[in-house]
C-alpha cells in the first residue's frame, strides 16, 4: 500500500477516534511528518500544507508534523508563517532540539536577541553534538562583548566539528580579533586549537 494511501486511511478512520495511545501516538505523528517531508522534497508545496493541516486537525497537533509544516513554510521564505508554527511545535515539545534552533534563527534575524538566544541555548543543550549552535552563541556572547563566554562557546563549537578556518570568511570575526578583549580569547583558542599562520592571516586582515 502506498504511504500517501495509507495515510490518508490513518486520516479517516482517526478523525472521530479518542487520542491514541502515547506510544502509537508518537509513531503516527513520525509517520506524517515523514510524509510531509517526502512531499516536500518532490516540491509538492500546497499538498505537504494539506495534509499537515487535515493531520493537525482530524487527529492532534503534534510537534514532528508541525515542525515539518514551519520548516516548509521557512524554506519558502514565509517567514510570519514559519515562526507561528514553531511556536506552535514548541508549544507541543519545549525540547525540540530542532525546533528551537530554527526558531532562534528567525528571531536573531527579526532582533529578538533575548528570545533567541534562550532558544539557541536550550537548543545547544538538548542537542549539544551539533557545533552550529555553539557557534551562532559565540557569536551573540561576542556582540555584548563578553569575552569569556565568547571563549567557551566557541571551543565548544570546535569540539562538536567547527572549522576555525571558516573564521577567515566573517568580517565580523576579523574585526573581533583586533578587539582588545576579544581578540586575545580568539587568538588563545587558535593557537591552543588550530594553526598560527591562521592567527597571522585574521591579524592582517586578510581572508584567503
Amino acid at each position: 500500500m502506498a504511504p500517501l494511501l495509507l495515510a490518508g486511511l490513518l486520516l479517516g478512520r482517526l478523525a472521530h477516534a479518542s487520542r491514541p495511545p502515547a506510544d502509537y501516538r508518537d509513531e503516527l505523528h513520525r509517520a506524517a511528518a515523514a510524509q510531509i517531508e517526502a512531499m516536500a522534497a518532490r516540491s509538492q508545496f500546497e499538498d505537504a500544507f494539506e495534509f499537515g493541516a487535515r493531520f493537525t486537525k482530524r487527529v492532534e497537533p503534534g510537534a514532528p508534523v508541525l515542525y515539518e509544516v514551519a520548516l516548509l513554510h521557512n524554506r519558502l521564505g514565509q517567514f510570519d508563517d514559519a515562526l507561528s508554527a514553531y511556536d506552535r511545535a514548541i508549544a507541543q515539545d519545549p525540547e525540540h532540539a530542532a525546533a528551537r534552533y530554527d526558531r532562534g534563527e528567525l528571531l536573531l534575524e527579526r532582533g529578538e536577541i533575548d528570545r533567541a538566544q534562550a532558544d539557541l541555548e536550550a537548543a545547544a543543550r538538548l542537542a549539544p553534538t551539533h557545533w552550529v549552535t555553539h557557534f551562532r552563541l559565540a557569536e551573540l556572547a561576542g556582540a555584548r562583548g563578553d569575552a569569556p563566554a565568547t571563549e567557551a562557546h566557541l571551543v565548544d563549537a570546535i569540539r562538536h566539528g567547527f572549522l576555525l578556518e571558516t573564521l577567515e570568511q566573517s568580517p565580523t570575526w576579523r574585526g573581533w580579533v583586533h578587539d582588545p578583549e576579544l581578540g586575545p580569547v580568539i587568538a588563545r583558542v587558535i593557537v591552543v586549537y588550530g594553526d598560527e599562520s591562521l592567527l597571522d592571516r585574521l591579524l592582517a586582515n586578510e581572508p584567503r
